[in-house]
């Protein structure tokens, strides 16, 4: 069967790709900055023989994929920071996505020929603006320039969360540059999902371990909770359905050269908060705030047509995310 090079393979999204490529069939190379930490993969993941591992310690480091592209039939790029702490956004946020994403596809160009096509984890993010161009709502012809625009004009002083939405524009426009500079004997494919929840495959001890997202929802859990709950909105998606919208990038002949929203529709945390309390009736859960502020809705009508999926539903992401923290953290 076809090997496929999977960057970050121990990461929240990572991890759900392996899997999904293993139960088709798939054997895959993931990327690890240790060896030690990919191990736990081996006992969670299916047909663990056709699993192996590739360390590149630093992504931002010329050349840090040639050896590990090399004999791939396809490459997942999933491997790109998702994180608000940081003290220098260049550094910790802007050059891991660009220089990682570009770094892999200069590898695959240079020393991978057998590659028929790279797919990249870019973001929600990276399509959000104020005045989306279908009256639909977000599509993949939108792109987030304001946050690039704040990031030029404020640079260092630019706020983690701002320089973070920066960051996928960045390097996704980027990824299609690098295709557009010159002829490449492989194709793109790139997947743009919005807050993605889910069962946890990485193997984490504490809440502060949890991916992004996955902790919005671990922190009703703890001591620490707030009191009143965050009026925030937004798309979200399971990362199940995120897994199966990469591997249907990669082998849906028509998938090339588009990018795909992936996102089942818009929720509230005043919704995942219900369906917390729905599930948890013996748990102590904070109140309500205020209102939420408007978000444009999130058209996934290519991916569903182009890809062939089904989104899961919010009510479903949400028991099963929190069922697999509960289990996971003891909490």
């Amino acid at each position: 069967m076809p090997l496929v090079l999977v960057t970050g393979v121990t990461g929240f999204v990572a991890a759900h790709v392996a899997k999904e490529l293993l139960s088709r069939g798939f054997h895959v190379r993931g990327t690890v900055r240790s060896l030690a930490k990919a191990e736990h993969l081996k006992t969670v993941l299916p047909h663990p023989a056709n699993l192996s591992f590739a360390v590149v310690k630093d992504l931002t480091d010329a050349g840090a994929f040639d050896d590990a592209v090399k004999g791939a039939d396809y490459v997942i790029h999933c491997a790109s920071p998702f994180h608000f702490k940081t003290q220098d956004v260049y550094r910790d946020l802007i050059d891991p996505a660009v220089k990682g994403t570009t770094g892999v596809l200069r590898s695959v160009a240079a020393h991978a020929p057998t590659v028929k096509r790279v797919v990249v984890t870019s973001s929600m993010a990276a399509v959000f603006t104020s005045t989306p161009a279908s009256p639909l709502g977000l599509t993949e012809e939108d792109w987030n320039d304001e946050s690039v625009r704040s990031l030029e004009r404020d640079g260092n002083k630019t706020s983690p969360q701002t320089a973070y939405v920066a960051s996928k524009t960045l390097a996704e426009r980027a990824a299609w540059d690098f295709m557009k500079a010159a002829p490449r004997s492989f194709e793109l494919a790139v997947c743009n999902p919005p807050f993605i929840y889910g069962p946890l495959l990485q193997k984490v001890s504490s809440v502060e371990e949890v991916n992004t997202s996955c902790k919005l929802i671990a922190d009703y859990f703890t001591a620490d909770a707030p009191k009143i709950v965050i009026p925030m909105a937004g798309g979200f998606v399971d990362v199940r359905d995120v897994a199966i919208g990469h591997v249907q990038a990669m082998t849906v002949p028509e998938a090339a050269g588009h990018r795909f929203v992936l996102s089942a529709g818009h929720h509230t945390f005043y919704q995942v908060l219900d369906i917390l309390r729905a599930a948890y009736p013996d748990r102590s859960f904070p109140v309500d705030g205020p209102p939420s502020s408007p978000w444009p809705n999130e058209v996934s009508a290519k991916a569903e047509k182009v890809l062939g999926i089904k989104f899961r539903s919010l009510d479903t992401t949400v028991r099963d995310t929190a069922a697999s923290l509960v289990e996971s953290l003891k909490l």
